[in-house]
């Protein structure tokens, strides 16, 4: 994520000796990298990369926050001006009784698992109060346009100290029931958000209801027309909640609506900076808008102190073994103490407790990068003696590879899928091999995971109906790569890398996504064959539930010298679950197609329409059948169905004369026999 940062708003929480050249270059060496600076309406503005793990650091004073330790370690005399933290104590918000006004009920109904905390108060503003000029050139300047001095103030504070704020109407919050009730939305219902854009909930996302049940507030996201203050607004509910992020970003995602709140908020932003940031808004509102306090002050949390005690133990080797250095203890100690890192020597190890702020610091080695940062990685050795990678191609691997297939497949709407290596029994009882063959764990955690798996498909196909049953989709498409695992007798390797797919497309449509993705590769001349049961080899062989028909995937490389069996393809009713080797993919794929020369001689191209039954078997069969009865058939392509009436393209062309119609008509004949005899079909018309 990228945040701009004007720098004389900087300097109000950063003072430093270094100049702007000095802060772009140190802090790219050893944190947030400085993309560019440019000068925005008279002042530089920094364009500033955050990594997505450090929430802290997007905003002014986290910025400045991170600085003023990289700085110190090159030498630049810097601290950290947090006179924000203080604001608190110096308020004075005594509230006159007379005037004192009743904060709106608010109902928790989803738990303190999603609702971590809640802190509001009412505010009495005058609405003809302007935004002021340095207020609104800052923003400009960042990027966010100016509005009322109400929401510009809620937008400046989240800037400035990074925890996202709300300002609704507090009249109109109580005329729709003088109730807030956190819930988790049905799907279905409407409601418009501030900008005038009508949305639909999908269901799940974390919503404000009033009494009635009507949309008040999307949280953590973007507020409600419904409540929204304007230029007419005389009394704000000021109001700051911290929601669960995974709840914020599938709200977010769900409604497509990508607000700089929703960003912060998906990252696991610190429930302790609410307080902070809600008391710096009330400064600026009481003395920007000509505000008074008119509540009592509402602070709901539900963890309170206990909300992130973490202490991580780390070894004091771990520097040296993943350094490559050995450096001081107190050098060390002195790192993490500009960071704010409280540290006990406890002789061998080191008890590091972390600040709530620093959810991302979760386990040792998290620790030692922080040091690694902070001394600089240009300062580590550029050696090190480790043992020498190999450079051996390894057969069933080709990544480049890979990845294309991958983002072919994402481009057909198929859903990656990752999982386990290790099944259940009932799963591996689904598998190729009988149960007492399958590799056993000795030390299994749980009954889920016993079996190393034989095959993808299986495991694959119960998460397909898990989501087809939960999500009720029309048409859900997903895929897999990974390792099974078949022992072998005497031979070392037993892992083989497959795709696995599973799909309810329409075969015809499934076949074009197979053809063209091995096609890319220049693999060509794919073919199905149906076997018999006991054509089936015992490494294909699966137990599954309304497995109706079984057959082998055939392919040539372009070259059409090598022709491998590339994989089988499954039949369950309207599913269709597909599992490739990628080894057999590998070998046969090419970086180049085979040059053919165009044939001089123009196609005859013609049209024939015939009536199927229900059971015909799949168009795409019908399609090979037809290309294989003449090599004068150069393409056969379906142009319409209507009702059981199918309509089929065949282009005849021949590379050594000029085809006529007289020429083809044996050929025609033969099509139209063949679909009678073979299927039942009826020409509509006649030849």
């Amino acid at each position: 994520m990228n945040i701009l940062i004007v720098n004389s708003w900087l300097r109000e929480y950063l003072k430093t000796t270094a100049n702007m050249e000095e802060i772009k270059e140190k802090l790219s060496l050893c944190g947030p990298s400085v993309e560019r600076v440019e000068e925005v309406e008279g002042e530089e503005v920094l364009d500033i990369e955050i990594t997505t793990n450090r929430v802290d650091s997007m905003s002014v004073r986290g910025l400045a926050r991170e600085a003023a330790v990289i700085l110190n370690q090159f030498g630049f005399k810097s601290k950290l001006v947090d006179e924000a933290s203080e604001i608190k104590g110096k308020l004075k918000l005594a509230v006159n009784e007379r005037e004192k006004m009743e904060l709106p009920k608010i109902t928790d109904g989803v738990g303190e698992e999603v609702l971590r905390r809640i802190i509001c108060a009412v505010v009495e503003v005058k609405p003809e109060v302007a935004t002021s000029e340095k207020m609104a050139r800052r923003l400009r300047q960042v990027g966010e346009n100016v509005h009322t001095a109400v929401v510009d103030i809620t937008n400046y504070v989240t800037y400035e100290l990074g925890h996202p704020c709300h300002a609704f109407d507090y009249d109109k919050v109580m005329e729709l029931g003088g109730e807030i009730i956190v819930a988790q939305a049905e799907a279905g219902k409407k409601f418009t958000t501030l900008d005038g854009e009508e949305h639909l909930t999908v269901g799940g996302e974390i919503v404000f209801l009033n009494p009635k049940g009507e949309i008040i507030d999307l949280p953590a996201i973007k507020g409600t027309a419904n409540t929204a203050v304007d230029e007419k607004t005389k009394r704000v509910l000021f109001w700051l909640e911290n929601l669960s992020p995974e709840k914020v970003r599938f709200g977010s995602m769900s409604q497509a609506i990508r607000t700089l709140a929703a960003v912060i908020n998906e990252k696991n932003v610190d429930p302790f900076l609410a307080e902070e940031t809600f008391y710096r808004g009330l400064e600026l509102l009481i003395s920007d808008c000509e505000g008074k306090l008119v509540s009592e002050i509402y602070d709901y949390f539900p963890y309170g102190e206990d909300w992130r005690a973490a202490e991580i133990k780390v070894e004091w080797g771990l520097f040296g073994r993943y350094l490559g250095i050995e450096l001081e203890k107190k050098e060390i100690l002195k790192i993490l103490g500009d960071l704010k890192l409280e540290c006990s020597d406890k002789g061998k190890e080191l008890l590091v407790k972390v600040p709530s702020y620093r959810a991302d610091l979760n386990i040792p080695v998290d620790i030692v990068e922080e040091v690694a940062r902070i001394y600089g990685y240009h300062n580590l050795p550029s050696k090190v003696d480790y043992a020498v990678n190999p450079t051996m191609k390894q057969p069933e691997f080709d990544f480049a590879l890979e990845n294309a297939m991958k983002n072919y497949l994402t481009g057909l709407k198929y859903w990656e899928i990752y999982q386990y290596s290790m099944v259940s029994e009932e799963l591996a009882a689904q598998g190729s091999l009988p149960i007492k063959r399958q590799l056993k764990l000795r030390n299994e955690l749980t009954s889920d995971h016993v079996y190393m798996r034989t095959s993808l498909i299986p495991s694959l196909t119960e998460v397909w109906i898990q989501n087809i049953t939960k999500q009720g989709k029309q048409e859900l498409s997903i895929y897999e790569m990974a390792q099974v695992y078949i022992p072998k007798a005497q031979v070392d390797k037993i892992q083989s890398y497959k795709l696995g797919m599973v799909s309810n497309k329409p075969y015809r449509e499934w076949r074009a996504d197979l053809e063209e993705l091995l096609g890319r590769f220049f693999i060509k001349n794919v073919e199905l064959k149906s076997l018999a049961e006991e054509e089936i080899p015992e490494k294909a062989r699966l137990n599954l539930d309304g497995l109706s028909q079984m057959a082998v995937i055939t392919a040539e490389n372009a070259r059409g010298e090598e022709k491998k069996v590339v994989g089988y393809l499954y039949e369950m009713g309207e599913v269709l679950a597909a599992e490739l080797e990628m080894g057999a993919i590998v070998e046969l794929a090419g970086t180049f197609p085979v040059y053919q020369p165009l044939s001089p001689y123009s196609a005859i191209i013609e049209d024939l329409t015939f009536k199927l039954g229900k059971n015909e078997g799949g168009v795409g069969r019908i399609m090979e059948r037809i290309e294989k009865l003449s090599e004068l058939i150069g393409r056969v392509e379906l142009k319409d169905i209507y009702e059981q009436n199918y309509t089929w393209t065949i282009s005849y062309l021949s590379r050594e004369k000029q085809l006529e119609t007289a020429e083809i008509a044996p050929i025609r004949k033969e099509i139209v026999e063949m679909m009678e005899r073979e299927l039942g079909a009826e020409l509509v018309g006649k030849l």
